[in-house]
């Protein structure tokens, strides 16, 4: 649903502030359309254009002073990074909206400016002059404005990361183990020597490990497990040590684990 079906009309019946006109920010390295954003908010019967910086140093320094309501950014920046300059802003003035508006759509992008602090993310392409306008009411009424192909992407991230979560818990405990360890950067065979098991029965675990998460490497497997961020297991729980106090691994039933350096495992 585009933006703009939020109705202006409706945004601005609602007591925002007393304010007259509310401050924007705005952060865009390409004259051309600085200088249309510029025009644009200043269109904006409620709306005026407090600072124009076309560098991430240029708003670092303005924007703090100026405390504008809304700060409206591109993320691609030539200087320093969109992320960074997110980041840095939001430290500074934690309390003002930012907002995205670019037309980088990549995924990863994406969810880094979020992760940074962005509070909305819109693209060129596709925010008329009544979207913005709409999205700007959206973030002062603590909302997160989004383009809907954003939204779809995020949508589709928490579905990722749920399926990934069911897979996680088709594990036993000795391949919780092995993917944690796996996580930490160890090779098969120091896997297998803390675990006390051969190359050869990690390597055949591992295939299993593969098979349940759809990848067909190490690495995969590795990034997989960590962004379903929910292992089963603490290391804690299932760890004895050594006379040197390293930490050994068995993947027998937790009663049978724990046990001192001079100790012996139960039978």
């Amino acid at each position: 649903m585009p933006l703009s079906d939020i109705s202006v009309k409706k945004a601005r019946a609602i007591d925002l502030s007393a304010k007259l006109q509310f401050k924007v920010a705005l952060v865009e390295c390409q004259p051309e359309i600085r200088n249309y954003w510029l025009n644009l908010i200043n269109r904006f019967p409620d709306f005026v254009c407090s600072c124009s910086c076309a560098t991430a140093e240029d708003a670092l320094r303005t924007v703090p002073k100026i405390r504008p309501d809304v700060i409206l950014m591109n993320i691609c920046l030539p200087d320093i990074s969109g992320i960074e300059c997110i980041i840095r802003l939001k430290k500074s003035r934690p309390q003002i909206p930012l907002v995205i508006l670019t037309s980088a759509d990549d995924r990863e992008i994406v969810f880094r400016a979020l992760a940074a602090g962005a509070d909305g993310y819109l693209l060129l392409d596709q925010t008329r002059p009544l979207d913005l306008q709409a999205a700007l009411f959206n973030v002062l009424q603590k909302g997160s404005p989004m383009t809907s192909q954003i939204t779809r992407c995020v949508v589709e991230s928490f579905r990722r990361q749920r399926n990934l979560a069911a897979k996680t818990h088709q594990f036993s405990l000795t391949e919780e183990w092995i993917l944690m360890l796996l996580c930490r950067g160890y090779t098969n065979g120091l896997i297998a020597r803390k675990m006390r098991l051969s190359v050869h029965t990690i390597c055949f675990y591992l295939k299993d490990i593969f098979k349940k998460l759809g990848v067909r490497s190490r690495t995969q497997a590795a990034a997989a497990y960590m962004r379903s961020k929910t292992p089963l297991l603490k290391p804690k729980d299932l760890c004895f040590f050594t006379d040197q106090s390293e930490p050994v691994i068995n993947p027998l039933p937790h009663h049978r684990i724990l046990y001192h350096a001079q100790g012996h495992l139960p039978n």
